[in-house]
């Protein structure tokens, strides 16, 4: 069973555990909640080794509906990496651990698309994309092997979008569009068939966002939103509503990044940073609060996608 936050760890007659999350993108190593002592004793949050796990049943009450969550290209839990590179549609499958592999390249007529990113659109648990072909929108629906198959365009008024991110705004397992339109941020909701409804405008100054992205930065469920404005990193907490709220701003130099993507490249349920840098591919770890720190930086001719998108 793959292990969702609620789940609970027994061990017959012994003890229980309330499963949290993987500490480790190999998922041997879970984060529970559990007494500390005695009965009675305070709840505290532990990291278990692989061989504490093993000694534990998982069970999960018959009703929970499984988060689905970032859904990546193939299903495997590690983000992967969909790209426009001339006309054509690239996808590096992930690692996990920061490394992107090159599995394929086809198709035709890609680099129409102005905007692209991918996302959950139909719940079938394997990512899709969507893009913006002049003042269309474009669906296009992943088969979990790199290939995504023309389902629809349709719709006006698209290309008005100066960014376009996607993800599950509203934690009902569909992805969402959120959008900037002149300085507001614009948030369309997804009824899962490729169609998505405009639901609000909002706030001011989101034009200062240089490059923009949406994932769940702090592992509540709902996407928030991580940009680039001028050399800074600025994260905005989702609340599940179409609102995002300002949290934080720092570092420096993430103006070099000339594409960026969030995604959960470690399976820790926690958003992390691919960027292009120069012709390299850069991967920063995500902590939940927000803060992302540089890992690893490799690779050469990634400056050749014109369009990055990861999931």
């Amino acid at each position: 069973m793959d292990l969702q936050p609620g789940d609970i760890l027994n061990k017959y007659d012994v003890h229980m555990s309330i499963f949290v999350r993987w500490e480790d993108a190999a998922r041997t190593r879970p984060r529970v909640m559990e007494q500390a002592g005695p009965n009675g004793s305070p709840t505290t949050e532990r990291v278990w080794s692989a061989a504490t796990a093993s000694e534990y049943t998982p069970r999960r009450y018959n009703n929970i509906i499984d988060d689905a969550g970032e859904r990546d290209v193939n299903g495997d839990g590690k983000a992967d990496i969909v790209a426009v590179v001339g006309d054509k549609l690239r996808y590096y499958y992930g690692t996990g651990d920061g490394g992107f592999h090159f599995h394929s390249e086809g198709g035709v007529g890609w680099d129409v698309l102005t905007q692209v990113d991918l996302g959950d659109v139909n719940a079938d648990g394997k990512a899709d994309i969507i893009g913006v072909v002049g003042d269309k929108l474009r669906y296009y629906y992943g088969t979990g092997d790199g290939n995504f198959h023309f389902h629809s365009e349709g719709g006006v008024g698209w290309g008005a979008l100066g960014k376009l991110a996607v993800a599950d705004v509203n934690a009902d397992r569909k992805a969402d569009i959120i959008g900037v339109v002149g300085d507001k941020l614009r948030y369309y909701y997804g009824t899962g068939d490729g169609n998505f409804h405009f639901h609000s405008d909002s706030g001011a100054g989101w034009d200062a966002l240089a490059q923009m992205s949406l994932g769940d930065v702090n592992a509540d469920g709902k996407a928030d939103i991580i940009a680039v404005v001028g050399d800074k990193l600025r994260y905005y907490y989702g609340t599940g509503d179409a609102n995002f709220h300002f949290h934080s701003e720092g570092g420096a130099s993430w103006g070099a990044l000339s594409k960026l993507a969030v995604a959960d490249v470690n399976a820790d349920r926690k958003a992390d940073i691919i960027g292009v840098v120069g012709d390299k591919l850069r991967y920063y770890y995500g902590t939940g609060d927000g803060n992302f720190h540089y890992h690893s930086e490799g690779g050469a001719g990634w400056d050749t996608l014109s369009k990055l998108a990861a999931s």
